[in-house]
């Protein structure tokens, strides 16, 4: 029998392995929903990793970035900035790395490493 807190039943966007979730409903009226694994799902069969078990604190308006942050010396706090001013600096950064000639690991589009060893991953 279903508990009277399900939602609904979906399954977790996070890598490859899609795995069965149900959205309860939260404590309060505007709580945020709750994810719990899908006993008969039978790819987890209930079970759910910490990112697929917190997805839904996403949710939580509260805890959300409403504007991009800069931290403009290594000792100082993040501070609220403009998307203009913020990439800017992020543009500036990369040029300066990129004009001092040195070879140096750079960040890029990231994935789950999850999905490059599943079979739907290859």
């Amino acid at each position: 029998m279903d508990s009277p807190s399900l939602l609904s039943r979906t399954h977790c966007p996070y890598c490859a392995l899609q795995c069965g979730m149900e959205l309860h409903a939260g404590d309060g009226g505007d709580a945020v929903p709750r994810a719990a694994g899908w006993e008969a799902f039978q790819v987890n069969k209930g079970a759910l990793c910490q990112k697929g078990a917190t997805s839904t604190e996403l949710l939580n308006p509260a805890v959300r970035l409403t504007s991009p942050l800069l931290r403009r010396t290594r000792d100082a706090e993040l501070e609220p900035v403009s998307w203009d001013e913020a990439l800017d600096a992020v543009a500036g950064r990369l040029a300066s790395i990129a004009a001092d000639g040195a070879r140096r690991p750079s960040a890029g589009p990231n994935g789950s490493r999850r999905c490059a060893g599943s079979r739907w991953g290859t």
